[in-house]
């Protein structure tokens, strides 16, 4: 029996145009490079710190506005890398301009909660998001209790008694890693 031809990659908006008409198509599935990846399937914790994160930047935003958080927006970032983060934060004016159905290019900063993510997608995310224009992209650990923020020039992980914050791009937000991790107790 011959082998089947393998499919060309899919482009970004092909993948849009597919799963965008599949119930739960966008928040079920990512593209990596043309190919069309499932995620993690998110866990109560993971919505409890997700939705933690979305008001506490909402607040913050509310008092130096500037910039706006979203839940679970699908990004276009090039022409086969279409990802959902769990939480976004882009730039007021930018996000103005985003007025397709779909917002195009990378959030400002990027939040995945990490729960069952492999190593290496997780990493080509963290990657993607970076070289596509993000200033930092924040992992959370919850079962470890620790997250890292990943910029271009450096990697930062917080720990036990540190802080969640973006010094020179959001000035005065700060939130106390023990905030993040009482939804996981």
């Amino acid at each position: 029996m011959a082998a089947q031809p393998l499919a060309a990659p899919l482009t970004s908006d092909a993948f849009l145009q597919i799963y965008d008409e599949q119930e739960d198509g966008l928040r079920r599935y990512e593209l990596f490079d043309g190919e069309v990846v499932e995620r993690p399937v998110p866990n109560i914790v993971h919505d409890e710190i997700k939705n933690l994160l979305m008001i506490a930047l909402t607040l913050h935003f509310q008092r130096a506005p500037g910039y706006v958080a979203r839940v679970e927006t699908t990004f276009k970032l090039g022409a086969g890398l279409t990802f959902t983060p769990d939480l976004a934060v882009v730039e007021s004016g930018r996000w103005k301009t985003m007025r397709e159905k779909f917002a195009t290019g990378s959030p400002d900063i990027a939040f995945e909660v990490v729960s069952s993510d492999r190593a290496d997608r997780l990493q080509f995310k963290i990657d993607s998001y970076l070289e596509h224009g993000s200033h930092a992209v924040c992992c959370i650990y919850p079962a470890r209790k620790r997250l890292a923020v990943f910029t271009k020039a450096q990697w930062l992980e917080v720990r036990e008694g540190g802080r969640l914050e973006f010094p020179s791009l959001l000035p005065g937000f700060g939130l106390p890693l023990a905030a993040i991790f009482e939804a996981t107790e």
